[in-house]
Formats: structure tokens, C-alpha cells, sequence
């Protein structure tokens, strides 16, 4: 089966476990592609910030933190309320040698109202972490 059939047929987790899988083989560009390819087939589904996550993570092991850069960013555009992603996109404009930007980022983890979990919690103390 072809990556693109693959990504035309899997489910969010389906795809998850199987680029997992290519990843732990050290098949990282072929998990992207995987990601890349999904997300392109699935534009409407509800959970595709996480997919846009994930595929981020991936390109950013690749060294491609342009397009982990664009990826957190179509993260944020589908769910401002996933504070992972804009501690991730502050780290990277901090090794892009912006920490103008990436202070932003981190301070709008902390002044974000998310309901009260303990990940949100974790996630602030992150980002608050950074900015020190």
C-alpha cells in the first residue's frame, strides 16, 4: 500500500501509530510525508491541529524548522487554545535567534484562559520556564 492510499484511509490515530512506527525504524522523512499527505486528504477533520502538531515535531527532528514553523502556525490558526504548540514555536524563534518573538509566544501561554487542568498548569510553568 502506498503512503498516499494510507494516508486517504487512516483514521487521526491510525495515522499516529503508523508514523510512530516509520519513526522508530528512523524512517522520519517518510513519517512526515505520511503526515504531509494526511493532512492535505483530511482539511476538514476536527482533530487535524494535532495532526499539524505531530507533523511539526517531525520536521523540526529534520531540521526543516521553516516548515515546523508553518505547521505550528496552521496549529495555531485551528486551535489557539493548544498551548504546546506556541511553547514549541517560541523555542524555535529562540534558536532562530529571535527571543523577541519567542517571548511573545510564551507569554501568551501564560495569559491564556484555558480551563484550570493539570496540563494547563504544566504548560504555563513551561512557558514561564522559558521566559526565564
Amino acid at each position: 500500500m502506498s503512503v498516499t492510499t494510507q494516508a486517504l484511509e487512516m483514521s487521526l490515530s491510525d495515522l499516529v501509530g503508523q508514523a510512530q512506527q516509520l519513526a522508530a525504524r528512523g524512517e522520519a522523512e517518510a513519517a512526515q510525508l505520511l503526515y504531509a499527505q494526511w493532512i492535505a486528504r483530511h482539511p476538514g477533520n476536527p482533530q487535524l491541529y494535532i495532526a499539524h502538531f505531530n507533523h511539526a515535531c517531525l520536521l523540526t527532528d529534520l531540521g526543516n524548522s521553516a516548515a515546523a514553523i508553518a505547521a505550528l502556525g496552521a496549529v495555531l490558526a485551528l486551535n489557539p487554545d493548544f498551548l504546546p504548540a506556541r511553547i514549541n514555536l517560541g523555542g524555535m524563534h529562540e534558536r532562530a535567534g529571535a527571543p523577541n518573538v519567542a517571548l511573545e509566544h510564551w507569554r501568551e501561554v501564560t495569559q491564556r484562559l484555558v480551563a484550570v487542568t493539570g496540563a494547563a498548569i504544566i504548560h504555563k510553568a513551561t512557558a514561564l520556564r522559558q521566559m526565564a
